[in-house]
């Protein structure tokens, strides 16, 4: 079998890793490779990692990133026909437009469901390698909390 390039970086040292670690790339290596698929991660700084995910597909076979919980499914950037990964399935489009057109929650929820089922059977757009929790904490003084890029509260106030 072909050896899979994965495209990953590493933050500055010193600094706090942002996205994607070591530790979840051992594990795609890990996992690729008890399925019989021989992986080699190449390790980039931020700006290099950026421009070959976004802009060079073809030096890679898949990247490592991570993303927050959305609230609606078509806000979920590797849903997106313009975000690197390029998911430009026409089914998985159309459907995250009806969602967004949805009238209320649960024909919402219920054309997610359907597309969830098709995107597991059909047409799988990412893998999920675990889960990562993210905490907020704030003194009772905070007043019109606004969080950016994670789940995001509006007009909280004490």
């Amino acid at each position: 079998m072909k050896k899979w390039t994965v495209a990953a970086f590493q933050a500055a040292k010193g600094k706090r890793k942002l996205g994607c670690c070591t530790a979840y790339d051992a594990c795609f290596a890990h996992l690729a490779d008890a399925a019989g698929i021989p992986c080699e991660i190449l390790t980039y700084d931020w700006s290099t990692f950026v421009q070959i995910r976004n802009n060079e597909p073809e030096n890679y076979n898949a990247f490592i990133t991570s993303f927050s919980p959305k609230t609606v499914p078509s806000m979920n950037l590797y849903l997106s026909s313009g975000w690197a990964g390029w998911c430009t399935d026409e089914h998985i489009q159309t459907e995250l437009q009806r969602i967004n057109a949805s009238i209320n929650m649960e024909e919402g929820v219920a054309i997610w469901r359907d597309l969830q089922e098709y995107m597991w059977s059909d047409y799988m757009p990412v893998v999920n390698l675990g889960i990562q929790n993210v905490f907020m904490i704030s003194s009772a003084e905070v007043q019109d909390l606004g969080y950016f890029e994670r789940i995001t509260y509006v007009n909280a106030h004490f």
